[in-house]
């Protein structure tokens, strides 16, 4: 296991590649040399220009008639078919596992008892199918 570095021991070996702000002082100096190992949790708001990160269906239609050559309207067709039969198979109650993907299956809570978080009032909860 390393010795815990001090800030000052931290400072040095990072000083040649920062520049160090006067204003702010040296703890900025430290985080500022640990930033560039980690990415960002916050993202920043993206221009209406910017890429979407967000997949749906138009993006996948797009991807599949790619892939397999073909037109977009036959692609979304392939698409609409997939996921109604994953639908019709999930409301007869089948599990649909998609090796290397994931399992969907349709999930029943039974009644039970709760609390209103308003009043503190018990209050039961119906079965949800």
């Amino acid at each position: 296991m390393e010795p815990v570095k001090t800030p000052q021991q931290c400072q040095s070996e990072y000083e040649a590649d920062h520049e160090q702000d006067t204003y702010t002082g040296r703890a900025i100096t430290i985080l500022a040399a640990w930033k560039e190992d980690f990415e960002p949790m916050a993202t920043t708001k993206k221009s209406a220009n910017a890429a979407s990160t967000i997949v749906g269906r138009q993006e996948l239609t797009k991807y599949i008639a790619t892939q397999a050559q073909l037109t977009q309207k036959k692609a979304a067709e392939v698409l609409e078919t997939t996921l109604d039969h994953i639908r019709d198979s999930l409301k007869a109650g089948h599990e649909v596992r998609l090796v290397g993907f994931g399992l969907f299956k349709v999930r029943r809570s039974a009644a039970r008892k709760g609390v209103n978080p308003r009043d503190r009032k018990p209050i039961n909860v119906p079965a949800k199918d």
